[in-house]
């Protein structure tokens, strides 16, 4: 049985890993839709949506109700 070498050199068998940051965002005050964060380990930046109370209110709750639960489609086991 013959052996099979890879090139351990070769672009295809050494993959560069990029470290990967885990990000902890420092956000802006709100100011408009959006607010600027920037990683404060790597510095990257990003936009992050400023959701307010309009959100709960659309969903007919807001930040402080607990969620109701659901009905139970089986009926009663009386």
């Amino acid at each position: 049985m013959a052996e099979r070498k890879e090139n351990q050199g070769s672009p295809a068998a050494v993959a560069e890993e990029a470290p990967v940051c885990r990000h902890r965002w420092v956000i802006e005050p709100p100011a408009g839709a959006t607010s600027r964060g920037k990683c404060k380990f790597c510095g990257s930046v990003r936009e992050f949506s400023n959701a307010g109370e309009t959100i709960w209110e659309h969903r007919g709750m807001n930040a402080n109700a607990a969620p109701k639960k659901a009905k139970s489609s089986f009926g009663s086991l009386d």
